[in-house]
């Protein structure tokens, strides 16, 4: 018990439901033809962290693929952690509904906003990561690429399948024109002398909250951001290269492709006390953070 709140959790349309409930219909197009979209949460003292830019970035999410959605139940969605003390990992999805077979879409009735709030696994954060270079192409072309989407992450779980099955933690996605574009879960960096580095959105990358946040953040660490392409061959001579996303924080890349890669910079602290402050906790210190 937390708070008042035993985890999980699950709510739907403003109702909360026994975790595991079917809320969702057999026809949901969500589920049939992944018409949905979602947005993934770090909560601290029962605090959605970022939560302004994570909402309005699945609202514009919404608004783009053209799902009739309750501003009001999205932000309901969005509190559902409070009163909530543990770190807990809040997943809001925005989904079509049930609906006729077809692929037009049906606008006479609102989607579904979903949300299940979940423990924290002990440790996620700032921990390291060896890469995989994935087999498949990112496709820069497609919208899917810059959305969090139920229908573009297929790719992803092969890729990580791969991955893990050589022992690895994740996997680099390069687009179809050769630069990186992201990890299976992740935005990438690479520093280069006192240069921040991360593949442009057009690259085929999904502009994650804390990818935006650090580019902020760089010169509190001494460095200048840019967003600029980058091949497999320019991350891996980097002098530092990591990975992010909103969970996780941090990742530091030891290894890509077989090359040997670090990370030490002070980003990481800047990172871990933006969070604090926001959240008003401090998330666990990662032991090879610069001082």
């Amino acid at each position: 018990m937390t708070g008042g709140k035993m985890l999980p959790l699950l709510w739907s349309d403003g109702e909360f439901h026994p975790p595991g409930s079917p809320v969702y219909a057999a026809s949901e197009r969500g589920a049939t033809l992944g018409d949905a979209v979602f947005d993934t949460v770090l909560c601290l003292g029962g605090k959605a962290v970022l939560r302004q830019a994570h909402q309005r970035r699945l609202e514009h999410a919404a608004d783009f693929f053209a799902h009739r959605a309750d501003c009001r139940l999205i932000s309901a969605a969005y509190g559902i952690c409070a009163g909530t003390d543990a770190a807990a990992i809040l997943r809001v999805s925005i989904s079509r509904g049930a609906g006729a077979r077809g692929l037009a879409t049906d606008l006479s009735h609102y989607s579904r906003v979903t949300a299940t709030l979940s423990p924290l696994p002990p440790s996620l954060q700032f921990q390291p990561v060896a890469l995989d270079i994935a087999e498949a192409a990112r496709n820069e072309t497609s919208p899917l690429s810059q959305w969090k989407t139920a229908a573009s992450y297929l790719d992803a779980i092969l890729a990580t399948g791969t991955a893990r099955q050589k022992g690895l933690g994740d996997a680099l996605f390069l687009n179809t024109r050769g630069f990186a574009a992201c990890t299976t879960m992740a935005n990438i960096f690479a520093i280069k002398g006192s240069r921040l580095i991360t593949p442009p959105v057009h690259d085929g990358v999904l502009p994650g909250v804390t990818r935006g946040l650090l580019l902020c953040l760089a010169a509190e660490a001494g460095l200048t951001a840019e967003e600029a392409s980058l091949t497999a061959a320019e991350v891996q001579s980097a002098d530092e290269v990591f990975a992010c996303n909103s969970l996780r924080l941090i990742m530091p890349v030891t290894n890509m492709g077989g090359a040997s890669l670090r990370f030490r910079s002070a980003l990481a602290r800047v990172l871990r006390d933006r969070i604090a402050q926001e959240a008003g906790i401090m998330p666990a210190p990662p032991d090879w953070a610069a001082d």
